[in-house]
């Protein structure tokens, strides 16, 4: 799949062009959904395939040339030791393994089974290992690789002739603990070829391989056998087994192993259906050998120990998750023998399996040197033994039997009696009876989710009440599946069903739990049956049902509740959120530039990617720094909205800083809209240190959340559910992909650690979405009016800006940007102009936007110049009619004919200018690269460093209230 997580990221041409490769080696290793890809300047980097060329190393300078060995070419078909390759690459100093061996590979003792003497073990991401092999014809081949490693799912990459074959993922059940994923349908020459395994993971261990010669060009099982997991071998006197008659097999002659069926199948098989003739799609396996293993959804004890006959329905498909082309299924049947305790040591355990109403015969060979009365004790009521005492001589048997009644309502009960040679504890034996149709036992679901961050869809909560799923937003699917009967021990599947609205159909597989637990744990994904979801699932229009037992092979008592919705499919709720815009500004503090690069921007947008209801975000860094030399975190706030309304933009502007503007506290700043009140849509700003922690916190204010109470900051949010901002809910880390406790204090809080809480969450995805249906109607109005009025594109605006603080109003200094005519819009107060001879001349309702983390309100008007018919004499505003701010600009001193600030220009260090000029308060010195229009600083103190691209610098006095003149244009060489 192709699909961009959080970022498109287009710079100015000839900047960053080295950092490519970087953001996406650095991004991509985080995220298991996609292939991400970030394009720098229309240049775009990924991460390369190691080479197949057995003359190579992949360039790792620990060791650049590969190890060799003398080593015969094998035939096929065979099986290939993994100590005997031809060539490797070791990247370890010396053999780190306990199996002697003259060079650099690391070898382990092989303790999985007697077949090779090492095994090959701690490896490295790069190091290989490669083999000759020899076809004696052309055809079509399979190959399996015994593979094993401890923890989580590992990877290695296979070559063949330097072509690379895709990459084997198999389960890590533990040190030498194999499993044999596969390399299908390969066409080879007869000759000799290159097998190489490159490892991509640490710590894998590498058995052997084996390479047949496919004879079929369909999918065919061709045999059975039973397999010894824990040696990881055939046993040989039941392999195969017969498909033609039942086999009997002597559990007796078999203790202690690990035993299960292994499947042998030709053709283009990728994945086999176990099944019984009461359960036919018991399992499917998809991964390794197809082998019916304790590791997936069956316990051998289930079957295997089971006294009496079982039968296995075995079909082979074309395709993954038993779809595709089929096979003839195989059938093979076989009869356990009756069930042995050996008296030999006081080690044994057995476990005794009964049927519905059975009797069952526990014979116990005395075939050591102990002999005496033996007494079985701890019976439960609900079991009869024939006897309890009897005296066995030195090589001699005694069979006890031992019967239940039928089963009424318990799916599983068992009991552990024990045996005593007098006054003496041998050993215990669990007897178990198994049922099959059990009246109260019952599956049913107790609450499904979709968790993106913060749980969604959930049922725990009223239809109004549930939030919303993100577009194209990656998530975990956990479905809480409990039992009604404690003795049932049951591992059913569950399964998600779902299409799309383009017709696209899919099963995914909820795994976890082991056992239906009697109670689902939340916070263990253990404890529930969960799936990864891929974002493309996750879109408008798609429908769903999840399912317990969906082919109806666990009896229960009630059917009705293993299914929801009960019928049909339900609709996903899901939000199209348009990714937001934003421009990464980095502001120059104190001489100091904060060097940001899309390596950085990508990291800090981490966090914000985590607790925003975003599935991307777009975003360009300016080309030039902009630099603020006061040393209050409100002006520089305002001073970045200047920024961004004279670029007459729409995005987010974000400034990043590398120090803490001078008041020794502060390290973000934001403005906080109410909710709609600034209509039309238009982009808010951000002021943060460079920590992604603070970044989404601020652009949180942003999309008009408030602080939640924990940690003392000033007016919180009263509608929060819980105290302390505590989230509250189990959270879903999507880059980690692990679960988040719900004990973290929520982000829009002083408290940490943080994670998003959902009520943070859902609030700033009905603010996304209601600006985007803003944005909407006013686009589709402005082209109406285009239509209607031929209006022109570009328009002179006045922008006039101010604050409220105290409860007092006062004016900034205005400017002129050129753009579409201005919406107008309703709000609480009206600012009316006045000309110089006392006319109105135009009236603008607006709103004021609070300054998230102080007692301060900024505002925007708008003001098409054609309006303004003379020079200003008077702004006016107004709420509720009543007056309440005068500002009257003087006729001898309009404010264009000020005193000249009489500015001067000096080489600073770092290639800087400094720009000295008589401040006085009220002015503002606009400060712009001649050469790319960039401003470079917006300056009130009278002394200021910019860093143009060009030496020369254009400067613009801004007056209060009353626009702007150009001063002068003053090169510096």
């Amino acid at each position: 799949m192709a699909y961009t997580f959080g970022k498109t990221c287009t710079p100015q041409l000839g900047q960053y062009k080295l950092m490519a490769l970087k953001i996406s080696l650095s991004i991509f290793k985080k995220f298991v959904f996609s292939v991400l890809t970030i394009c720098v300047v229309a240049n775009c980097s990924g991460t390369a395939d190691p080479q197949g060329s057995s003359s190579s190393s992949s360039g790792n300078p620990k060791n650049s040339l590969p190890v060799e060995q003398s080593v015969d070419a094998v035939t096929s078909p065979a099986r290939v030791e993994s100590e005997n390759f031809s060539r490797a690459v070791d990247y370890s100093p010396g053999n780190l393994g306990d199996c002697a061996n003259n060079h650099a590979v690391d070898f382990v003792t092989n303790t999985a089974n007697s077949l090779g003497t090492c095994n090959i073990g701690f490896t490295e991401p790069g190091e290989w290992v490669e083999y000759d092999v020899i076809t004696l014809a052309d055809g079509t081949y399979d190959l399996s690789f015994g593979l094993s490693a401890d923890g989580t799912r590992r990877k290695v990459r296979i070559y063949i002739d330097g072509t690379s074959y895709g990459e084997l993922e198999f389960s890590a059940l533990g040190p030498q603990r194999y499993t044999w994923p596969r390399v299908q349908q390969v066409d080879l020459k007869a000759g000799t070829h290159k097998i190489r395994v490159f490892f991509l993971e640490q710590d894998i261990y590498f058995d052997a391989f084996t390479i047949k010669q496919v004879e079929s060009t369909t999918p065919r099982v061709t045999g059975l056998s039973l397999f010894d997991t824990k040696n990881q071998i055939k046993v040989e006197q039941y392999s195969p087994l017969s498909l033609e008659e039942v086999n009997d097999i002597d559990l007796d002659a078999l203790k202690n192993r690990e035993l299960t069926l292994w499947v042998d199948t030709e053709g283009p098989v990728k994945s086999v259906r176990f099944g019984t003739p009461v359960r036919p799609n018991y399992r499917t396996d998809n991964l390794e050998e197809f082998v019916l293993s304790e590791t997936q959804f069956l316990d051998p004890d289930r079957w295997l120990l089971f006294r009496g006959e079982h039968e296995f329905i075995i079909t082979a498909y074309s395709e993954e998750n038993a779809q595709g082309n089929a096979s003839e299924p195989v059938t093979v049947k076989f009869n356990l023998l009756e069930t042995h305790w050996r008296v030999k040591d006081d080690s044994l355990d057995l476990i005794a399996n009964i049927g519905e109403s059975a009797e069952q015969e526990l014979i116990i060979d005395n075939i050591g040197n102990l002999s005496g009365d033996y007494e079985l004790k701890q019976l439960p009521a609900w079991l009869t033994a024939t006897q309890t005492k009897a005296e066995i001589e030195t090589k001699t048997r005694m069979i006890i039997g031992l019967s239940t009644p039928a089963c009424i309502n318990e799916l599983v009960r068992e009991a552990t009696i024990e045996v005593w040679d007098p006054g003496e504890f041998i050993t215990p034996i669990l007897i178990r009876q198994v049922c099959t149709r059990g009246t109260k036992f019952d599956l049913a679901f107790d609450r499904f989710y979709i968790n993106q961050a913060v749980p969604g869809i959930d049922t725990l909560h009223a239809p109004d009440r549930r939030i919303d799923l993100v577009r194209g937003r990656p998530g975990i699917i956990r479905t809480f599946v409990t039992k009604a009967n404690e003795l049932a021990n049951v591992e059913p599947r569950v399964e998600f069903h779902y299409k799309t609205q383009t017709g696209s159909t899919g099963v995914i597989l909820l795994e976890g739990a082991t056992e239906a637990p009697l109670e689902a744990d939340e916070s263990t994904l253990a404890g529930t049956y969960n799936a990864l979801i891929p974002p493309e699932i996750i879109e408008p229009g798609t429908e769903f049902f999840v399912v317990i037992d969906p082919e109806n092979e666990i009896a229960e008592a009630n059917k009705t509740n293993n299914r929801y919705p009960e019928q049909g499919y339900l609709e996903m709720r899901v939000a199209d959120i348009e990714p937001p815009e934003f421009v990464i500004v980095p502001v120059v503090i104190n001489e100091t530039d904060p060097g940001i690069t899309p390596a950085l921007v990508e990291e800090l947008f981490e966090v914000v990617m985590q607790w925003h209801p975003l599935r991307t975000y777009n975003y360009t860094i300016r080309s030039q720094p902009f630099t603020y030399s006061g040393d209050s975190w409100t002006d520089a706030l305002k001073q970045l909205d200047d920024l961004r309304n004279m670029a007459n933009t729409e995005s987010y502007y974000l400034g990043l800083v590398s120090e803490r503007i001078n008041d020794g506290l502060t390290t973000g700043i934001a403005y906080r809209p109410n909710r709609l009140s600034r209509f039309p849509f238009e982009a808010l700003t951000a002021l943060s240190r460079k920590k992604g922690t603070t970044i989404a916190h601020e652009i949180g204010h942003s999309f008009s959340l408030r602080h939640t109470d924990c940690g003392g900051p000033a007016n919180p949010e009263n509608r929060f559910p819980l105290p302390n901002a505590r989230t509250g809910t189990w959270g879903w880390d999507i880059i980690a992909q692990e679960l988040v406790r719900p004990v973290l204090s929520d982000f829009m809080s002083y408290c940490e650690p943080a994670w998003t809480s959902a009520f943070s969450y859902s609030t700033t995805m009905a603010e996304l979405l209601s600006r985007q249906e803003v944005s909407a109607r006013n686009k589709q109005q402005g082209q109406m009016q285009k239509i209607q009025f031929n209006a022109p594109k570009n328009k002179k605006i006045r922008v006039i800006r101010g604050v409220k603080s105290g409860g007092k109003f006062k004016l900034y200094p205005a400017y002129t940007v050129t753009g579409s005519e201005p919406t107008y819009y309703s709000g609480e107060y009206v600012m009316n102009i006045y000309g110089d001879s006392g006319q109105l001349m135009t009236s603008a309702a607006f709103d004021i936007i609070n300054v998230a983390h102080a007692e301060e309100y900024h505002f925007t008007v708008k003001i098409p110049a054609e309006q303004l018919t003379a020079a200003i004499g008077r702004y006016e505003i107004t709420q509720n009619g009543e007056t309440i701010f005068n500002k009257t600009i003087s006729k001898t001193d309009p404010g264009l004919q000020k005193t000249s600030p009489s500015p001067k220009l000096s080489l600073a260090a770092n290639n800087g200018v400094r720009v000295t000029w008589l401040a006085n308060g009220e002015d503002t010195l606009q400060i712009r690269d001649a050469q790319t229009q960039a401003i470079l600083a917006l300056d009130t103190t009278g002394n200021v460093v910019v860093y143009p691209i060009d030496k020369e610098l254009e400067l613009t006095l801004l007056s209060e209230g009353n626009g702007y003149t150009i001063l002068k244009s003053a090169p510096t060489k």
